[in-house]
């Protein structure tokens, strides 16, 4: 599979880039809105949370808002990459019947620009976080390989449903629910600090805590995570790839023929 993304990243870049602009493509201002969608959501939350709510603090002195938008920009995220990789394929039918590209072009071809889109929302969070008065620290340097890690996992999930939402066209109905359960099952809008001790340790067998705490310790904390967070990060990534890549290749051959 390593072989085939890396012979066609070019196709894959431009299809990122393309689905990008499409997706505002009837907006009048454009792509600008991969810009101002993020700089809208963590006005909306800094508003809400501070001045309505007035919700204080979610650990230590970090503000609430600040701790919601380092949780919830790289799930939205995520969860792109997850539903956009379920359709995958049924979206890239006319592709498939015609042209002898490997079917994982198209899943890496969404995971990529759902990735774009994330990078975009985190240099907007980063720079209202320094005109917030957050202290940069070079811990901030290794988080865009902490929000790969997490794209990772996403592209290894969505390449699994991507194939059996060929011949299980029930899958894409039931995937909201079960992804906002997931958001709810993880550290995502709350403190990990508030999950009881004694089950505490069990929520990492959730696949998005590990990158959840990771990145909210490099930046939020300033911190170095601990070698095995990132190893748990990079085990996940790698499992969730292992298992597309298995249902793909039994699946292969039927494929082009059910679409």
């Amino acid at each position: 599979m390593t072989g085939a993304l890396l012979k066609y990243r070019g196709f894959i870049w431009r299809r990122a880039l393309l689905d990008l602009r499409l997706k505002y493509a009837a907006a009048d201002l454009g792509v600008l809105w991969n810009v101002l969608h993020p700089i809208l959501l963590v006005l909306i939350y800094t508003f809400v949370f501070s001045f309505i709510l007035r919700r204080g603090r979610a650990d230590g002195d970090v503000p609430y808002w600040l701790f919601l938008c380092s949780g919830l920009l790289p799930w939205v995220a995520f969860t792109e990459c997850v539903t956009q990789g379920a359709r995958g394929f049924q979206r890239a039918a006319p592709y498939l019947r015609r042209l002898a590209v490997p079917e994982e072009v198209f899943i890496a071809e969404r995971a990529l620009s759902a990735t774009i889109g994330l990078g975009i929302s985190f240099v907007v969070l980063l720079i209202v976080a320094l005109f917030y008065g957050l202290t940069p620290t070079w811990h901030w340097a290794l988080l865009p390989v902490a929000l790969l890690l997490l794209q990772g996992l996403g592209f290894g999930i969505g390449l699994t449903l991507g194939t059996l939402c060929v011949f299980f066209r029930d899958i894409p109905h039931a995937l909201p629910l079960v992804l906002r359960v997931g958001m709810w099952t993880a550290p995502v809008l709350y403190p990990a600090s508030l999950i009881p001790e004694r089950i505490r340790p069990y929520t990492l067998a959730h696949p998005v805590t590990p990158s959840m705490n990771l990145i909210r310790a490099l930046f939020l904390e300033g911190v170095m995570p601990a070698w095995w967070l990132w190893l748990l990060c990079l085990g996940w990534v790698v499992v969730s790839v292992a298992i597309g890549s298995f249902v793909l290749k039994a699946l292969r051959s039927e494929i082009r023929d059910v679409l």
